[in-house]
């Protein structure tokens, strides 16, 4: 109808008024009950979108008539890892995950290609518009189960996102204030910083959270490193963490993080006066804390929790009804504004006014999401070995951070690691 009035200028609001039309009768014959009476089983990790989630079942069941049963388990991946290895004997249909383990699970074939069901308008309801979530989390939940960085973003949809996280500069307010200081948007502008702060206060040291789990790297570090352009493997699944940006930034990282501390230590600090600066993704509530961008917020690195499907699930398309509600408009403005789980994955929440007025407590959030949103992707590279790999990586900057030698063990990792994807198979 479209293509017949288009040249028609004064059939214009008609056209639109039947489009709206046509979109409201589709919405209305889409049909939420098709699956009632079946029971799915849910494992969920404990985390505030879990929480919102089992406070609004009751909504998902009456629309759908589906039951649902949700197991929150205490060693999380360890469950799923193992309920999906049962392969048909598996009884979970959905899970929560990272990105990190869709690329454990995905080539093993135990997640469901999601690409059919969102292009199936017998199933996607109309309005559920997954173009609303922010590319790069899209993007970064796709992959075509190829090593290498380029793959990121190509092949099959494996999960749907509800949440991300990414880390910050936070630093006190009442201290920048005092001493007139700005905001370091770059390496030199942070060493500057450093030293004027320690001319003025016995307590100017920069935090960021340590560990030697591959969460230590995806955590501040990741951030730092991918925002100053380096990378962890080229192309070719060479690894690039002894290239010169690589040992640029560990150097920096070295100079500019004077405690390496567990979260709660870190937030305790700050607190306390303690410390004047962290790198962290934790940072609400807390007395004179302001965030902003790190390094600018160029090529920013995020964790994305989201929703994935059991390819042996006996309840596909109950359980795609599931994931669209609970990765919907309604439900996640609701956990966003009411449940208080930030940073929505979707673009209509940020600009919903209920979710900027909630958002007002915490000083300068909004503006530094804004800034970091358009340039947000998973900046590791998709490969099998993240774990083995990235837990080495951590190890490495511990011994640096004891004093180890910074070229000569980034070469050692390389080397390491250069071996582990040679054995693999994977270079």
């Amino acid at each position: 109808m479209y293509r017949i009035f288009r040249s028609y200028k004064g059939l214009k609001p008609l056209v639109g008024i039947l489009f709206i039309l046509g979109s409201l009768a589709l919405a209305q014959d889409f049909d939420w009950k098709a699956y009632k009476g079946e029971t799915l089983n849910v494992l969920l990790q404990e985390h505030p979108f879990q929480e919102a989630l089992v406070a609004e079942l009751p909504k998902f069941t009456e629309l759908t008539g589906i039951n649902v049963t949700t197991t929150i388990a205490e060693n999380y991946y360890d469950d799923m890892t193992l309920d999906l290895a049962r392969g048909k004997s598996s009884q979970y249909d959905l899970f929560m995950t990272d990105v990190y383990h869709i690329w454990q699970f995905a080539p093993a074939g135990w997640l469901e290609k999601l690409e059919p069901y969102l292009s199936d308008t017998s199933k996607t309801y109309p309005d559920y518009d997954f173009e609303d979530v922010f590319q790069g989390l899209r993007d970064s939940t796709k992959w075509n189960l190829e090593s290498g960085r380029q793959y990121l973003g190509q092949g099959s949809q494996y999960a749907l996102p509800f949440g991300f996280e990414t880390s910050a500069l936070v630093y006190r307010k009442d201290i920048f204030e005092k001493h007139g200081l700005s905001v370091p948007n770059t390496l030199e502008e942070f060493y500057g910083v450093i030293k004027k702060l320690n001319e003025f206060e016995e307590n100017a040291s920069i935090a960021m959270y340590g560990s030697t789990s591959w969460e230590m790297i995806d955590s501040g570090f990741m951030n730092l490193y991918s925002g100053h352009g380096c990378i962890d493997f080229d192309e070719t699944m060479t690894p690039q963490m002894n290239s010169s940006c690589a040992a640029e930034i560990t150097t920096a990282w070295l100079d500019l993080i004077t405690m390496y501390e567990t979260k709660n230590q870190m937030l305790e600090d700050f607190n306390q006066g303690n410390i004047t600066m962290m790198i962290t993704d934790t940072f609400f509530d807390l007395e004179n804390a302001t965030s902003a961008p790190i390094l600018g917020g160029q090529q920013t690195h995020v964790d994305i929790d989201s929703l994935v499907m059991n390819a042996r699930s006996k309840h596909k398309d109950a359980a795609w009804l599931f994931m669209q509600w609970a990765t919907g408009k309604e439900f996640l403005s609701s956990a966003a504004i009411n449940y208080n789980l930030l940073n929505p994955v979707r673009v209509s929440i940020w600009e919903n006014p209920d979710f900027q007025e909630a958002i007002k407590l915490y000083t300068n959030y909004y503006e530094t999401f804004s800034t970091l949103m358009p340039n947000m992707k998973v900046q590791f590279s998709p490969q099998p070995l993240f774990f083995e790999t990235t837990a080495q990586w951590a190890r490495v900057l511990q011994d640096i951070y004891a004093g180890a030698d910074i070229q000569q063990r980034l070469d050692e990792l390389v080397s390491s690691i250069t071996e582990q994807l040679q054995y693999a198979r994977l270079e």
